[in-house]
């Protein structure tokens, strides 16, 4: 066996990835998740609404950005009950909602490129990928205590 395979927090990750606590967090997390991208699509239309002076892509960077700690503070409280140290759990969900961004992308242009440019469901296929990854990401490094 290999040095990270055997070490007691990778067994402990490697023998339940997904039971029963896992399922209820993701439930909150999806809730949580879903509510805030809610929240942000009408936020983003709004702003693109009143100021269409502005790059778009500028008011939805920013509109992201503004997201990004209150959901931090929604999953460290309810979805996964974090006694992780701020100092530490924060700048690893912000690396995690980096590298998401960057799935997103690839995970959807990936989808788009075998279901064809017209397809609605390539976007929730990004989606769904993305926040599986996501999910495990944070479940098992943002907010993991003492690592």
């Amino acid at each position: 066996m290999s040095e990270i395979s055997s070490s007691p927090r990778s067994q402990r990750l490697l023998a339940k990835p997904f039971d029963a606590d896992a399922a209820a967090q993701f439930a909150i997390f999806t809730g949580i998740g879903g509510g805030a991208a809610i929240a942000y699509a009408v936020l983003v239309h709004m702003l693109v609404s009143a100021m269409p002076y502005l790059a778009t892509g500028l008011i939805a960077s920013l509109s992201y950005g503004a997201f990004v700690v209150p959901v931090y503070l929604l999953h460290r409280r309810y979805t996964f009950r974090s006694a992780a140290a701020h100092r530490q759990a924060l700048p690893r969900y912000v690396t995690v909602q980096l590298a998401a961004l960057a799935g997103a992308g690839i995970f959807t242009a990936v989808a788009y490129s075998m279901l064809g440019h017209g397809s609605w469901i390539a976007p929730w296929i990004g989606i769904g990928l993305t926040s599986g990854v996501n999910f495990l990401a944070v479940r098992a490094w943002a907010f993991a205590r003492g690592n």
